[in-house]
């Protein structure tokens, strides 16, 4: 989501490049509000459009952090079956993001996490 339209000290064309790349290499949807207000309305409407549908939409909000322990915890506990105390078990294990992405047939080490939430991670991250 792209919030408002102050735009003007950046260069237009890598804005355009910035939105195409994540549009064409990403898939990534994109779409523009006007200001904070029109961005949570439209959250609020995605929200309610998947819990119709039956489906699970957890909204995480990952704020700009100096720490970046925080910001991986945060974003481990996105992945589905993945709570903070196991994200923080998954980096004490690993020690990295990558290590643990480079070394998914081995997350079921870690306590808690069991054949079915393995196999709903390897589907995230490889698919």
């Amino acid at each position: 989501m792209v919030e408002g339209n102050n735009y003007y000290r950046l260069n237009r064309n890598a804005i355009r490049g910035a939105i195409l790349s994540a549009i064409l290499d990403f898939n990534v949807k994109i779409t523009q509000t006007r200001d904070l207000d029109e961005t949570c309305e439209f959250i609020k409407i995605i929200k309610n459009r998947q819990n119709k549908k039956n489906k699970s939409l957890r909204l995480v909000n990952i704020k700009k952090s100096s720490d970046t322990r925080k910001t991986k915890l945060a974003m481990l506990s996105c992945l589905p079956g993945i709570s903070y105390k196991k994200a923080n078990a998954i980096l004490e294990y690993f020690g990295s993001i990558k290590n643990f992405v480079n070394s998914l047939n081995k997350i079921d080490k870690i306590d808690g996490i069991g054949k079915k939430t393995k196999e709903k991670i390897i589907d995230i991250i490889e698919k």
